[in-house]
């Protein structure tokens, strides 16, 4: 496994990587949290897993754990301590590390515990393989009430996490054109509610919003969320992949609008107009079209 340590005691570091690398282990060295940050911020899923001291200056242990499930990457993380660290080591392990070792620890506990990780990721890594050769379709109908965006989000977010990692899309991107797409859907198309009340008062947009989920005449419309799996990218090539794309179609029930008169996503000034939400949508998918009406919307994120 690649291994990224933090410790801030240097023979603590050495005497760590030298038996780790005895047993067939690429190990890369920081010394503090700051410095373990930016070594994984420039290629975030190269490392398999972070052993990291819990009391080190600059930023702790548990800094940046916070820091990297905050970007939401999903790394394990094994964290080391002693005594004067098992206060914050314990506010770790509620924030999610796959283990802790207390100082001094003795190596087998930490080889077990490496070994332990490594069975889980050959799990993962026999999912990773399957995610090519997958391919469906899933709808979801709903009533025009706000408090379902987050909901149908997160959802699709979770059907589409493991090809975003395993293809290294922006998880973060992705969610945003979800929430995006489906709060224009239900506040736009299906209440009526146009953004030029947005931009004049946030409270006037939000009562509007508010007295038009309680109306019979708006909130029983439905949005249809289809999320698919497919096989369309003209770009294929040799890569042996036989899935290519994401592809997450969001249809409302409201009279549609003119997509002729979308802003020119080239152009900087559009970010001052209305309709920002759908300059986002093109800047981050690969394509992204309407029905005639204008009431639905396709987007496509290749995966090859």
């Amino acid at each position: 496994m690649k291994i990224l340590i933090a410790e801030d005691q240097q023979e603590i570091l050495d005497n760590l990587t030298h038996l780790l690398e005895e047993e067939n282990h690429e190990v890369v060295q920081a010394r503090n949290g700051k410095e373990a940050w930016k070594k994984l911020s420039e290629d975030p899923y190269s490392f398999n897993v972070i052993l990291t001291d819990i009391m080190m200056p600059v930023m702790n242990g548990l800094q940046l754990l916070q820091r990297i499930r905050n970007d939401e990457n999903g790394i394990p993380m094994i964290i080391m301590t002693g005594d004067a660290g098992l206060d914050l080591s314990i506010e770790a392990l509620k924030s999610g590390v796959f283990d802790f070792l207390i100082k001094p620890f003795d190596f087998d506990r930490l080889l077990h515990s490496l070994s332990h990780l490594e069975t889980i990721n050959s799990k993962e890594v026999a999912i990773n393989e399957v995610l090519p050769f997958v391919s469906g379709k899933i709808e979801v109908s709903l009533w025009s009430q706000t408090r379902f965006i987050t909901s149908v989000a997160s959802y699709l977010d979770v059907l589409a996490k493991p090809f975003c990692q395993r293809y290294r899309i922006n998880g973060k991107q992705f969610r945003l054109c979800l929430d995006e797409a489906i709060t224009n859907a239900i506040i736009h198309g299906n209440l009526e509610v146009p953004s030029i009340i947005k931009e004049e008062s946030f409270d006037v947009f939000d009562e509007v919003v508010k007295e038009r989920e309680g109306n019979p005449e708006y909130k029983r419309k439905e949005i249809f969320v289809r999320f698919a799996v497919t096989s369309r990218n003209p770009h294929l090539g040799n890569s042996g992949d036989a899935v290519t794309a994401l592809e997450i179609e969001v249809e409302d029930q409201g009279v549609g609008f003119d997509t002729t008169d979308l802003p020119n996503p080239n152009d900087p000034n559009s970010l001052l107009c209305s309709g920002r939400g759908i300059l986002l949508i093109r800047s981050i998918m690969d394509e992204v079209y309407w029905n005639d009406k204008g009431n639905c919307i396709t987007m496509i994120k290749y995966l090859a």
